[in-house]
């Protein structure tokens, strides 16, 4: 109710139930749109060069991260 600026006192004295519905049918739909904008473009995993991955794990292990061991 806070998304429409408007207390629930006046919600509930002014709107029709066929008003509530609509209101939240459409911001259900408008969630959905946005949670569809936010899926991930690519499915894949990104796959980097070797000579990447050494760069990151020597940049890793400067900063006294270990890597592969527990």
């Amino acid at each position: 109710m806070t998304e429409w600026g408007l207390p629930p006192e006046y919600i509930l004295e002014n709107w029709t139930e066929a008003k509530l519905l609509l209101m939240f049918s459409k911001r259900n739909e408008r969630i959905q749109r946005m949670n569809l904008s936010y899926e991930p473009k690519e499915k894949q995993p990104r796959r980097i060069s070797r000579q990447d991955m050494a760069e990151q794990m020597k940049m890793w292990s400067q900063r006294g991260i270990k890597i592969g061991s527990i």
